[in-house]
């Protein structure tokens, strides 16, 4: 007699002919005899001495016997066969699962009935606004209110924007969706979402409400204005080093008020001798000596257009970065009570944005 110790976990048969156990990672995968796709078993099985691959029929979890599985030891009696299925709790009756692409969207519900079984109901959609509105409305149809969706690029975005207002839409990091390997289209992907999110195997990814997601995004685009700001510095500092100027050896800011007027005159007048101590601020804690020294260099023509350039690109940078904070601080008006507790502490005092990237 063959008895099955099943759980959602773990799958044990004891048999005349020995042990196997097959066991459930946290990403979902079934190790041991049986592959990481519910679609299609390889079960290896163990007799005196005989190692042997057998391949069962194709088996989908959501069209055959559904139990639920509590850890307790099931009696079976299967008719000749070694093996037998073992199958997922279901968690929702009616979900959808959605294959994101830049163009298509491939989307499938699958519908539990009382008695375990599952009917998948597949359409594609069109990326457009239109098609993103037609699948919000198939879906009301079709009576189902839970959507997931892997995270692939931007491209989730307008889906959820449109989803999330009839729909609770769970976004998932691709790892925890990960399919089959061969044989693998779009329909068979979404499916496979479908068939997780339905035995609640994907982890949803935090998704913050809509003001701050649009403040997340200006702060990302600011983040990146920085980055291209200090990209340009070290750009105008290469061409100073390469014409022997020294100002970064004098100057705690070399592109403050005092470095850079010297600057913007050696651009002006290349290879030209000068003094330095009409451009430089009397609060200057170099000797004018030192500074003198240090602009003792000679910057080519070549050098001077590439720095010309670079100094407007800066100030454009400059004033687009303005521009984006003041949108910033419109956006975050409504925190203004929570950014000002955030601000007492040390580190974040310095200015508001700080805090503002904190709470977005």
């Amino acid at each position: 007699m063959k008895r099955w110790w099943l759980s959602p976990f773990y799958v044990v048969c004891y048999t005349g002919h020995g042990v196997s156990a097959h066991y459930r990672t946290r990403g979902g995968e079934w190790r041991g005899g049986i592959a990481a796709t519910p679609h299609k078993y390889m079960v290896s099985a163990a007799r005196k001495g005989i190692n042997e691959w057998r391949t069962q029929q194709p088996v989908n979890l959501s069209l055959t016997n559904r139990l639920d599985f509590a850890g307790q030891p099931v009696p079976a009696d299967p008719p000749n066969t070694f093996w037998r299925y073992a199958m997922f709790k279901i968690f929702r009756k009616n979900c959808c699962g959605l294959d994101v692409h830049k163009t298509w969207i491939y989307a499938c519900v699958g519908i539990t009935d009382e008695n375990g079984r599952a009917e998948y109901k597949q359409a594609r959609f069109s990326s457009f606004s239109k098609g993103l509105r037609e699948l919000a409305e198939w879906l009301a149809k079709c009576g189902c209110k839970d959507v997931c969706m892997e995270s692939s690029g931007k491209c989730w975005l307008p889906v959820f924007n449109i989803l999330e207002k009839t729909c609770w839409v769970t976004l998932a990091h691709p790892k925890y969706t990960k399919p089959q390997k061969g044989n693998k289209t779009d329909r068979k992907d979404a499916k496979w979402i479908c068939d997780l999110f339905m035995c609640n195997m994907i982890r949803p990814s935090f998704i913050p409400p809509p003001d701050i997601r649009h403040l997340r995004d200006l702060m990302r685009y600011r983040f990146k204005l920085t980055c291209c700001l200090t990209g340009e510095k070290n750009r105008a500092q290469n061409c100073l080093a390469v014409s022997n100027l020294k100002l970064d050896d004098v100057f705690s800011d070399v592109f403050g008020k005092s470095a850079l007027s010297i600057t913007k005159y050696i651009m002006e007048h290349p290879g030209e001798q000068f003094d330095v101590a009409p451009f430089v601020d009397g609060r200057c804690k170099s000797p004018i000596e030192e500074i003198q020294a240090a602009v003792d260099g000679s910057i080519s023509r070549e050098q001077a257009a590439k720095l010309r350039e670079i100094l407007k690109h800066i100030n454009e940078l400059e004033a687009h970065k303005k521009n984006i904070e003041a949108e910033i601080l419109r956006l975050a008006e409504p925190y203004t009570e929570l950014l000002k507790l955030i601000r007492t502490v040390p580190g974040c005092s310095s200015g508001p944005m700080t805090a503002i990237a904190i709470i977005s």
